[in-house]
């Protein structure tokens, strides 16, 4: 059985067809259930949210020194008495190179938080399966030939609707950011999807469990917090991760997989 799952969790996809199929079927969804179901995963799922937090953070040092320290470096002159003072004009030029950098990290986080969160919840998906750690399930393979522009072109789409949002008011953006929360985990079980298929497909399911993911959010946010405040502030690292576990038990519950009613079709038949 567990081969069977392996194999159908690698090759099949639904279509968007059948994945607004069942987010319109509204299937309920018990937050006492979920809450619990994240709490017993998360046991077996903490070191790869450990891992995915260290590549995020490690990515984003990386790429803010790459290009901080030429920014800064060349808005410098020496005078004559060889102190370093900035110049005006390479003030202004600092301050547009500063606008640059900030769009292009927000973009590049976007690009690798949605790319590693969607590697994240399938390693979840086997854990839950029971299933050992395989091969083509690595942190990486969203990053890859095929998904990769898909992936950049994601990052924007969330970078530009929570800008927006922000812009009109506060409140569009809190609502906003509920439905994007879905956008890792739809594209990752459906990477086959076009850009406005995995947009639309986390509005629906975020606007039709708005109410209990903000709320299993909320309690998992300061759950995580309260525990990683505990193990001396560094504890973070290990329990943020908890905040995306609730999302998938939602996904799970309101849209399902395919690889489960293939099994048991297969057993039917």
């Amino acid at each position: 059985m567990k081969y069977i799952l392996l194999i159908l969790l690698k090759i099949n996809d639904m279509t968007f067809l059948e994945i607004q199929k069942r987010i319109h079927k509204n299937a309920p969804v018990d937050f006492g259930t979920v809450f619990s179901d994240a709490l017993t995963l998360f046991q077996k799922v903490w070191s790869e949210g450990l891992i995915m937090l260290l590549i995020t953070f490690g990515a984003m040092i990386g790429v803010m020194l790459i290009l901080y320290i030429p920014l800064v470096a060349g808005a410098f002159i020496i005078d004559g008495t060889g102190s370093i003072e900035p110049s005006e004009e390479a003030s202004i030029l600092l301050l547009i190179g500063m606008f640059l950098v900030y769009v292009f990290l927000i973009a590049f986080m976007g690009f690798l938080t949605t790319g590693l969160q969607a590697a994240f919840y399938r390693q979840v998906r086997l854990r839950d399966q029971g299933l050992k750690q395989d091969r083509s399930v690595s942190w990486g393979m969203f990053f890859k030939k095929g998904y990769a522009g898909k992936l950049f072109l994601i990052s924007l789409a969330t970078t530009g609707i929570s800008l927006v949002a922000l812009l009109l008011c506060v409140f569009p953006a809190f609502y906003v950011a509920i439905p994007l929360q879905f956008v890792g985990v739809i594209f990752a079980f459906n990477p086959k999807l076009s850009l406005n298929e995995i947009i639309t497909a986390s509005f629906n399911i975020g606007t039709k469990k708005w109410g209990i993911a903000f709320a299993l959010i909320i309690v998992s946010s300061l759950l995580a917090q309260m525990a990683g405040l505990i193990l001396c502030g560094i504890g973070i690292l290990f329990t943020a991760s908890f905040v995306h576990l609730p999302v998938y038990f939602i996904y799970k519950e309101v849209v399902g997989f395919y690889e489960e009613d293939e099994t048991i079709a297969r057993i039917g038949a």
